[in-house]
């Protein structure tokens, strides 16, 4: 998948006379693009230029359902607080040699001190 930008460009074939193409072009690598033939989708076509001109943006849409795309909803589980905490290098080293989620074992640490009652 790409997550740069592509643009549609005229191009010219070989011959000096001959019309212009388009050719999808990515612009960070100035090259143009070759479609995998194994990736086309084609119940879901790409983009022409026409159909991203013709495009509506979400003022475009009826009220109910730009509600519905700008709000997240309600979060499933309680709300966190985000904080800027200092905490000696030690302590960082032994959560953190713990793997992924060392935060989260910070906080349940926290949780537990507060439950016994020596925080």
């Amino acid at each position: 998948m790409r997550w740069f930008s592509l643009k549609l460009i005229q191009a010219y074939e070989s011959s000096v006379f001959a019309k212009p193409i388009s050719v999808r072009y990515d612009v960070m690598n100035k090259r143009p693009v070759k479609p995998i033939p194994t990736l086309i989708d084609t119940e879901n076509p790409e983009w022409t230029q026409d159909m991203v001109d013709r495009a509506t943006g979400i003022d475009g849409l009826p009220a109910s359902l730009q509600k519905k795309l700008r709000h997240r909803g309600p979060q499933r589980a309680p709300t966190k607080v985000a904080t800027t905490v200092r905490f000696d290098a030690d302590v960082v080293d032994h959560f953190k040699s713990g793997g992924p989620g060392w935060q989260t074992r910070i906080n349940d640490a926290l949780k537990k001190a507060i439950e016994v009652g020596i925080a």
